[in-house]
Order: structure tokens, then sequence, then C-alpha cells
């Protein structure tokens, strides 16, 4: 008789233990998870939504100056300054800032927005 027979014997049910255990953690992590997903998904569409405001407000300032909405833009401007002050360590909203502002001072100016393009 092999010596670690009785050891083997004990081990199998064990292992169908740990198995029946790991599935049943795996289901419940799962219906956990998949709840506060479907929480966030609503959260992360507005931040996606906010981003792509923002990204898009130099072209919608000067389409909005070329039709004499600049009490429109300066509302926006208000609340997109502050994001972008917000967010200044991201890639990239130093220059949406930039090209902001130039789009105003083009408007103070006078000059006409179409020409320019980002």
């Amino acid at each position: 008789m092999d010596p670690l027979t009785p050891a083997t014997s004990t081990l199998a049910p064990a292992i169908s233990h740990i198995a029946e255990t790991a599935s049943t953690l795996s289901k419940e992590l799962a219906e956990h998870a998949s709840s506060p997903k479907h929480a966030n998904t609503d959260g992360r569409a507005k931040q996606v939504q906010t981003v792509r405001w923002v990204l898009d407000a130099p072209h919608r300032f000067r389409y909005l100056l070329d039709n004499d909405r600049k009490a429109a833009v300066e509302d926006e401007w208000t609340v997109i300054k502050d994001l972008l002050d917000k967010w200044k360590s991201v890639e990239g909203a130093t220059e949406v800032k930039r090209q902001c502002e130039q789009a105003l001072s083009a408007a103070e100016n006078d000059t006409p927005t179409r020409a320019r393009r980002f």
C-alpha cells in the first residue's frame, strides 16, 4: 500500500470544495460588480459628454461669434474656463484654453474667425 494514499484520498474532496467556493465567489463578484457598473455608466457618459463639449468649444465659439452670439460664448466660457483650469495638468487642456482665448480675442478685435481652424 502506498503511504500517500490516505493524503490523496482527502485531497480530491478538498479540491472540489475549493472549486465550488471559487465558483460561488466568482458569481457573487460578477453580480455585485455589474450593479455599480450600470450606475457608473451614466456618470461615465456624462464625463465623456463634458470632455467632448469642452474640446469642441473653440470651434463652437468661432461659429457663435460669427453669428453674433457673443453673450452665449461668454456664458459658456465661464464654465469652460473653470473646467480647463481644473484640468490644467491634463494633456491638451492648455491648448484648448489657448484656442478659446484666441477666438474670444478675435471677436474683441472684430477679426473674422472663419479663417481659423484647429
